[in-house]
């Protein structure tokens, strides 16, 4: 199965799985962490353990982060190891994780990838305006 790690600043990560289990359901494999009251190392060594527990099945894990270049972004990159067979999305949103939840157990690990990039950015739109 794959399995995902959703990252945030203050509670933004939790409530988005919170809203994805009230629109699909229980969903097993997939956790929220929070930057909140930790530095940057720390974090990193928060996201490494929780990547390793994660990795000890063997499973391919998609992390998903909420804003690129911030600190969470900086603990990804500080504690992904380069051959593990991880992805990093940032930008997390919603439908992204709604589609992660749907999909994952039917679609291969780099498919499933393109996907959640598509359906994130597919998401954002300007109300009234053409599509």
């Amino acid at each position: 199965m794959i399995r995902a790690l959703v990252l945030s600043h203050a509670n933004v990560a939790h409530e988005l799985l919170r809203a994805v289990e009230q629109i699909v359901g229980p969903v097993t494999g997939i956790e929220a962490l929070s930057n909140e009251d930790f530095s940057v190392p720390q974090l990193a060594a928060l996201v490494a353990d929780r990547l390793h527990t994660q990795r000890m099945e063997q499973d391919p894990v998609v992390i998903f982060v909420d804003v690129q270049g911030g600190s969470c972004a900086t603990a990804v990159l500080m504690a992904v190891p380069e051959d593990a067979e991880v992805a990093v999305i940032y930008g997390v949103n919603l439908p992204m994780l709604i589609g992660f939840a749907t999909w994952r157990e039917r679609t291969p690990f780099d498919d499933l990838i393109d996907q959640l990039v598509r359906r994130g950015r597919a998401a954002i739109m300007q109300a009234g305006a053409p599509a």
